[in-house]
């Protein structure tokens, strides 16, 4: 019995590779009568399953922004929040590119921790821009004013977590070949969704829907309607007399 390992470069994807290497090898079975060859392990297998809770994660985090911002404020600004997950990754694979960053276990790891923070810094900038558009302010006055009020208390919750992160880089050993990665990505990821949130977003919500005055769907108000009506309960008839005790 003899073994060999195919490995992939910088510049090689790991799943094709896997892919050639598994067709290669149906080949040479059905050519070969007396010798056969088989898999005794895959790595790709593994990347293959944290892309797949990645994606899957992914979906599940942008739904439940939707559905729950929809619940509480208003449809368009629940959508133009939720698009901070896309955009964030998509500027954190640019990044990456330059620093020869790959797909591979500890990178795929880090997106997967970072992509259930990713839209704090939206949902709270947003949350306050409609808070002052509801209390008598213009669309872009809000936008302007909401983010800033807001930009000191995000931003130093988004360079805590860079700080945390950062310290990856500075471990030495086997740890020291492999962590950075993972804290490129979480880092490089939340700096763009801050970005995206104090540059973008404002843009977007003060030319959305929810601050036209335009109303949602009937149904959709009348869940928002019965939802309001069921936290000013919760508030005065259980939270502040809680609290007065």
């Amino acid at each position: 019995m003899c073994s060999c390992k195919s490995f992939n470069t910088n510049s090689e994807d790991i799943s094709i590779v896997a892919s050639l290497t598994r067709d290669y090898i149906d080949s040479f079975n059905m050519m070969s009568t007396d010798v056969k060859a088989s898999i005794i392990q895959d790595d790709s297998v593994i990347i293959e399953q944290r892309i797949s809770l990645l994606t899957k994660n992914g979906i599940i985090g942008f739904v439940l922004v939707m559905i729950i911002l929809t619940l509480f404020l208003h449809p368009s600004l629940a959508g133009w929040v939720a698009v901070a997950i896309p955009i964030s990754f998509a500027g954190m694979f640019i990044l990456a590119s330059f620093y020869g960053i790959t797909l591979n276990v500890i990178s795929l790891f880090g997106m997967i921790i970072v992509i259930g923070i990713l839209v704090d810094d939206g949902i709270v900038i947003a949350e306050n821009i409609y808070q002052r558009f509801e209390k008598g302010e213009g669309p872009f006055k809000a936008a302007v004013n909401g983010t800033l009020e807001v930009l000191p208390a995000v931003t130093s919750a988004i360079l805590t977590t860079i700080v945390a992160f950062s310290l990856f880089f500075m471990l030495d050993g086997m740890l020291g070949d492999f962590f950075p990665e993972m804290g490129f990505v979480v880092i490089g990821t939340l700096l763009f969704s801050l970005i995206e949130g104090i540059i973008i977003l404002p843009s977007h919500i003060a030319h959305s829907r929810a601050l036209k005055g335009q109303k949602p769907n009937k149904y959709i108000e009348v869940t928002i309607n019965k939802t309001t009506l069921f936290l000013d309960n919760v508030k005065n008839n259980y939270y502040f007399p809680f609290f007065k005790v």
